[in-house]
């Protein structure tokens, strides 16, 4: 119990940080490129990484004073926007990094980026990971974490098709590359969203185990 308490406690910190970075650079991007902020995958993974955040901590405060688990639909929450949090930073370091002017360097560390792509993933998983337990996450609960993936991949998508966006991202570009080409990405980026959400659950499930069956 008290070693559930710590964690808990522990994830409390890490989501005031989170909120406070993520808060700081979602503002500064809204600043930057106003309602087009949402054609972005990166920030619209953020905001619903944040809303995870301040639900969690919420509720996690509370529980810490009056006891019991984290309630099935935060926990869902913040499974689903660790997961899209993974992919953010799983597509910046595998594709957007090595394409892009200045690299790693300019995609992970500088600016409102060094949240957007870095921290804020890194934070929210590893506290997914290893601070966070409460209701047994299910198989099908894999499809909850990857609903909000497919719902951007469709409308981004069909926006390109539509030529209402441009991108924003080149693998989106479907006007540009052959119409295979656009598919496949989007094939391979979904099965990377799913294989990330199943490697999550996986691995909470794996190390909070002892401490649910003892």
């Amino acid at each position: 119990m008290r070693d559930h308490k710590r964690k808990m406690t522990a994830a409390v910190v890490c989501h005031a940080v989170l909120i406070v970075l993520e808060l700081i650079a979602l503002i500064g991007t809204a600043r930057f490129h106003g309602v087009r902020l949402f054609m972005y995958y990166t920030q619209d993974s953020n905001i619903l990484g944040l809303a995870g955040s301040v639900c969690y901590l919420v509720t996690a405060a509370r529980r810490l004073k009056s006891g019991g688990e984290i309630p099935r639909w935060v926990r869902l929450l913040r499974y689903s926007s660790a997961s899209c949090l993974a992919l953010t930073f799983a597509v910046v370091v595998l594709l957007l990094a090595p394409l892009a002017p200045g690299g790693y360097r300019a995609l992970l560390l500088e600016g409102n980026l060094l949240v957007l792509h870095f921290l804020g993933p890194v934070i929210s998983c590893g506290s997914f990971l290893l601070l966070e337990d409460g209701p047994k996450l299910e198989p099908q609960h894999i499809w909850a974490a990857f609903f909000p993936t497919a719902l951007y991949a469709a409308v981004a998508a069909s926006m390109n098709a539509a030529r209402r966006w441009h991108g924003p991202y080149f693998f989106l570009y479907v006007y540009e590359q052959p119409w295979w080409l656009s598919l496949l990405y989007l094939a391979v980026i979904c099965g990377a969203a799913l294989a990330l959400a199943w490697l999550l659950k996986a691995a909470n499930g794996r190390i909070h185990r002892p401490e649910r069956d003892s």
